[in-house]
């Protein structure tokens, strides 16, 4: 079996070193992200309560 993965994850022509990220880190991004648009959508709700 080959261990090595057959296309990566970034172009290898722009990025010529290094290696592809933990896949984990990038699911991490996406999950701070979508908690900061929670807390602002939170904080639009709360504020528009307040003004009524």
């Amino acid at each position: 079996m080959n261990d090595k993965p057959t296309e990566t994850r970034r172009p290898t022509w722009l990025y010529g070193v290094g290696h592809n990220p933990d896949p984990r880190f990038s699911l991490a991004n996406e999950r701070t992200l979508l908690a900061w648009i929670r807390t602002s959508a939170a904080f639009a709700v709360g504020g528009g309560a307040a003004l009524l």
